[in-house]
């Protein structure tokens, strides 16, 4: 994951999905509009190991999408790319 270099306003649909995965660590997607809660976990290290297994069985579904990937780390909700 990566900061993505120029990011536009976190839609509220993000924010309000965040609030309610009950997790410290997530990545919510925003595919055609609507949020997607894809990765969570109460560690950083069980989300990492997480976020691989998505990586490599989700994410080439997505990549003709247009979808927004957002990280949660329990204080700040930023825009990643990947």
């Amino acid at each position: 994951m990566r900061p993505v270099k120029k990011p536009l306003l976190i839609p509220s649909g993000i924010v309000k999905a965040a609030g309610s995965a009950g997790y410290p660590y997530a990545l919510i997607i925003l595919l055609d509009g609507l949020p997607y809660a894809e990765v969570f976990a109460k560690s950083r290290k069980v989300f990492d190991a997480n976020l691989k297994d998505w990586q490599r069985d989700v994410l080439p579904s997505l990549r003709r999408s247009n979808v927004r990937f957002f990280f949660i780390d329990g204080r700040t909700m930023s825009e990643v790319t990947f």
